[in-house]
């Protein structure tokens, strides 16, 4: 037990274990055979002492005749013993351990049977060890509204302790345990519970402090909303698109991740509130889906998912004729085709002519689009189209088209000097085509006999000139030729008349020399001049007749003479182109005088 062992015999002294003079002295016992009841008290006189301290237990009887022997116990554990020769007292004196708690009592004897004392409780206390402080959950960081417990222990230290919780110094209440090394205090946590928590143990012999346990109070993080900064419409290739991730609620600092169909584009920290932004260079592939996640210590979240088309440029695009291949003729159907290679859809094609508008087209798949016109002479010029799509209008280079009018039928027309052509004249033939492309290659005919041809390189009518003989009266046609159609005109008679020669006159008598009464034919003919002649018949200056003759030939007058017929005879023979007259011709009647006017 820790104690000295007293034998009989043994002097008092104030060594450990020995049994020690009475404080006021040595008294005398009362006489009397047997030892009296023994009372065991304990000095200090304290139920509950320190592990440590320096105990003395005194056994003392009333009466009794010495000697007397004195045994001390601890829960019926012998502790020592000593023979008093004259006195009725004893003590012994022990250092006191964890293991000395629990009932003390002595017994004393003096040869007539041992008495013993009443038990004397002793509370050997150990001081507290320094306590820990643990968290349950056992997390650095956790999230608002969570139920946290916090647990004070110590390794020693003897009941019943006190402990107290404390966050920044502040308490947060205490509990005693009385049988336990252990206490433990719950809270829920809110951002205000973030800091520093210790606890302290206290059974009486001072306060012991635990070391600080750091914990930080996490709000939840809410959910992010992804959102298009720049541009606030869908982007267009080129375009610098800032996507922006924010939470609007959760503990800094937040880590923001921007995805792109899973597929990471960046990280942002954010330390303070208003989320991040990441910015990318807009390419074609960047359409699809986007997404980003918060991250705080606590917790992460994703954002709901954005999807984006890019908008891509539209290309220049190029103008093109598909049919018909060639150039275009009036009348044909021409398609033109206008595409772009490139651009987000729907693109609008829309179609000019000479910078007006011929109409548009959308298109919704790739390809381009047409348009189709029936050709007239009025499209020959300058063709352009524009692509449109929501980013961008672009224009083709001009593509120039001549429409190619196939020849129309030719007018032939006469210039002539006089309104009746006569041989000799010079006679222009004018073919003329009033629509059609040039060249136009113009041919002339007389009956079928080609006269000849000429090109007009720029359009407009073509001349041929003719110098009339008679041969060349008929019937006049022209040709018109392009490299689409040929075409021939309306035919156009031509008259060449033949001024009238000087006409002959012969008189046709029944006998030799006329006589009163004979019939005379005055017979009068210009051998060449185009009909109608119209024949006129003289004696002298008189005109005697005429007669018109329509298909040529000669034309006669017929004369009963009489005494006053003797004279020149002539006839005039005129076509219009000049009258020619005959010379004089004489007839003599018998008994009248004649004078001819001419030698017949």
């Amino acid at each position: 037990m820790g104690a000295d062992q007293m034998e009989d015999g043994e002097g008092w002294g104030e060594k450990p274990g020995r049994l020690l003079d009475h404080p006021e002295g040595q008294e005398r016992l009362e006489s009397g055979p047997a030892v009296s009841r023994p009372v065991l008290t304990l000095s200090p006189p304290n139920n509950r002492v320190r592990e440590g301290t320096r105990v003395t237990l005194h056994c003392e009887v009333q009466r009794g005749s010495p000697p007397i022997l004195f045994k001390f116990y601890h829960e019926s554990v012998s502790l020592g013993r000593s023979s008093t020769p004259s006195t009725g007292r004893a003590s012994l004196g022990i250092s006191l351990t964890t293991k000395h708690s629990g009932n003390y009592y002595c017994t004393a004897d003096n040869g007539y049977g041992p008495q013993r004392s009443e038990a004397v409780s002793l509370s050997v206390a150990t001081a507290v060890s320094r306590p820990v402080l643990t968290l349950s959950p056992a997390e650095n960081w956790l999230l608002e509204g969570t139920r946290v417990t916090l647990h004070c222990e110590v390794q020693r230290g003897s009941p019943p302790i006190l402990f107290k919780f404390y966050h920044e110094s502040v308490s947060l209440g205490s509990s005693s345990t009385p049988s336990t090394g252990r206490a433990s205090l719950g809270i829920s946590l809110t951002t205000k519970h973030s800091g520093n928590y210790y606890c302290t143990a206290d059974n009486g012999y001072g306060p012991q402090r635990s070391a600080a346990v750091r914990l930080s109070v996490l709000v939840p993080l809410s959910r992010p909303v992804l959102t298009l900064k720049n541009p606030s419409v869908q982007p267009v290739v080129g375009d610098v698109m800032e996507l922006h991730c924010e939470a609007l609620g959760g503990s800094l600092p937040i880590t923001y991740t921007f995805y792109h169909e899973d597929v990471t584009l960046g990280s942002r920290n954010a330390h303070s509130r208003g989320g991040a932004s990441l910015s990318l260079s807009v390419t074609p592939e960047h359409s699809g889906n986007y997404f980003c996640e918060a991250r705080n210590s606590a917790q992460t979240q994703r954002s709901d998912t954005m999807t984006l088309t890019v908008k891509i440029p539209v290309s220049r695009p190029v103008l093109t004729r598909r049919a018909p291949m060639l150039q275009p003729v009036v009348g044909d159907v021409m398609e033109l085709h206008c595409e772009a290679l490139g651009g987000s859809l729907p693109i609008t094609y829309t179609f000019y002519h000479e910078d007006v508008t011929l109409g548009s087209r959308e298109a919704h798949y790739r390809g381009g689009a047409s348009l189709s016109l029936s050709v007239t002479p009025e499209h020959s010029g300058n063709y352009f189209c524009e692509a449109t799509n929501s980013a961008q209008t672009q224009r083709s280079d001009t593509m120039t088209l001549t429409v190619k009018i196939p020849v129309s039928r030719p007018v032939l027309t006469l210039r002539a000097p006089r309104a009746q052509a006569v041989v000799g004249d010079v006679v222009e033939l004018h073919c003329e085509a009033l629509s059609g492309s040039p060249p136009i290659l113009y041919k002339f005919y007389h009956e079928d006999v080609t006269l000849g041809s000429t090109v007009a390189p720029s359009g407009g009518g073509a001349s041929f000139n003719l110098s009339l003989m008679e041969k060349h009266s008929g019937n006049y046609s022209c040709e018109a030729e392009n490299d689409l159609r040929m075409q021939h005109s309306e035919l156009v008679t031509v008259i060449v008349t033949v001024p009238v020669s000087g006409p002959v006159l012969t008189l046709r008598a029944p006998r030799a020399q006329a006589e009163v009464g004979d019939v005379v034919e005055l017979h009068c003919e210009a051998l060449r001049g185009s009909p109608p002649i119209l024949y006129q018949f003289y004696l002298e200056d008189v005109t005697l007749g005429n007669s018109s003759v329509p298909s040529g030939g000669g034309a006669s007058f017929n004369l009963s003479l009489t005494a006053e017929h003797s004279g020149n005879y002539s006839c005039e023979a005129d076509n219009g182109q000049g009258a020619q007259c005959s010379e004089a011709a004489a007839i003599f009647i018998p008994g009248k005088f004649l004078t001819p006017r001419a030698q017949v």
